[in-house]
């Protein structure tokens, strides 16, 4: 959960880097500089991160759960 936010950032940071310096290395390189490729591209990382952060919690509630169901052994 806690690698999910620095995935993000380097993804986000990756795609506009490339978006600011790519046409300057490569002028045929237009598609990072395309405000509509930006927006898909963060829209499907946030619902890339929301899923994988929902699967994340639910994991945990239910190993929680497992857990507190295994029954105690009695000292003897």
């Amino acid at each position: 959960m806690f690698v999910l936010p620095f995935a993000g950032l380097l993804f986000a940071g990756t795609l506009l880097g490339a978006a600011r310096l790519g046409t300057k290395l490569d002028p045929g390189l237009t598609l990072p500089a395309r405000v509509d490729f930006q927006r898909t591209a963060l829209v499907a990382l946030a619902l890339g991160l929301l899923v994988s952060a929902v699967r994340q919690i639910i994991d945990w509630v239910l190993r929680v759960r497992a857990r507190r169901r295994r029954p105690v052994p009695l000292p003897g």
